[in-house]
């Protein structure tokens, strides 16, 4: 891999991004990649008309052609290393792929005991070497959603009372999905025509992980 004239050693992505969690991970950037890798295949340099179009083996990319006015993300790079990254993946540089190697147990070497999906990166102790990609998961945030509850109507009348009146004694109970700790509300004592009166309120402390955008 590491003599591969394709490039090996470092997956290249799809996008060039300086910022957040799929930020340049390479030893090299794209611009200094496509500049090494002609020189090794024995090409004229590249060619560059200001910072959107390069010339290289014989072909004109425009940053115009892999990227739609207005699409631009605030984590991208600079637009000649967005190009350069373009055009080596147009050259045929190995592009990035996760690789799956099987685990075993040396107790029973002829079981697979699962799998592993890992990015494989070689770097030359003589370059600067990136630090290492934090993969630690994402803390969920502390919420709390707080229930106002003042009134009810229209409950069944279900009992009855002493003097043969329908009644029915009235509470709230609630929680969340997911949670077994239940609350629930005073009681609203002999509710003669299905109104309860409360002024309670229900705290129900949980963690969200907001979605990437």
């Amino acid at each position: 891999r590491f003599l591969s004239a394709r490039r090996g050693v470092c997956g290249l992505p799809k996008r060039y991004y300086i910022a957040g969690p799929y930020k340049w991970r390479d030893a090299e950037l794209p611009r200094q990649i496509l500049e090494k890798w002609c020189a090794t295949q024995a090409l004229p340099p590249p060619v560059w008309r200001g910072n959107s179009q390069v010339y290289v083996n014989g072909k004109t990319c425009c940053l115009r052609d892999y990227e739609t006015r207005g699409q631009v993300h605030k984590d991208w790079g600079p637009p000649e290393e967005r190009l350069a990254l373009y055009t080596l993946l147009d050259l045929g540089l190995v592009p990035e792929h996760i690789e799956t190697r099987t685990l075993f147990n040396p107790l029973r070497p002829e079981i697979p005991q699962g799998k592993i999906q890992i990015f494989v990166d070689i770097f030359p102790k003589s370059s600067t070497i990136p630090p290492p990609i934090n993969i630690t998961p994402r803390a969920p945030q502390e919420l709390q959603l707080r229930v106002i509850i003042y009134n009810v109507q229209d409950v069944i009348l279900s009992d009855t009372s002493f003097t043969g009146e329908k009644m029915s004694d009235i509470y709230i109970k609630g929680w969340l999905k997911g949670q077994d700790k239940k609350q629930k509300t005073d009681v609203h004592y002999r509710s003669l025509n299905g109104e309860g009166n409360f002024n309670w309120r229900f705290i129900f402390p949980f963690k969200y992980l907001p979605p990437r955008r």
